[in-house]
């Protein structure tokens, strides 16, 4: 019983997650209409899916927002910025959000 509950919440956060990066994605072609834009939703560590994804299409650069976490939650965590910037096999824009 508890497993098709995560189930069901698993699938809403896919769904929300998805809507989210498609208005993102959508607000930024208009304003841009010469980029290539592609959303997608995955599993897996934030910076590993992010520089698989960034490779496996060739990327030319990766945007990526920062939420300007205090040092302690960074510690705990782990900074996703950081990793991509330093792995990233392209260039890298933060922007803080």
């Amino acid at each position: 019983m508890l497993k098709d509950g995560y189930e069901k919440e698993d699938g809403n956060a896919y769904s929300t997650a998805g809507e989210a990066a498609d208005h993102a994605a959508n607000i930024v072609r208009r304003k841009n209409t010469g980029y290539t834009i592609i959303t997608s939703v995955l599993d897996g560590a934030a910076k590993d899916v992010i520089l698989k994804e960034a490779d496996a299409f060739g990327a030319e650069k990766i945007v990526i927002g920062a939420s300007g976490q205090g040092f302690s939650e960074r510690f705990r965590t782990g900074s996703v910025c950081r990793a991509v910037a330093l792995n990233a096999n392209c260039s890298v824009e933060i922007i803080r959000i």
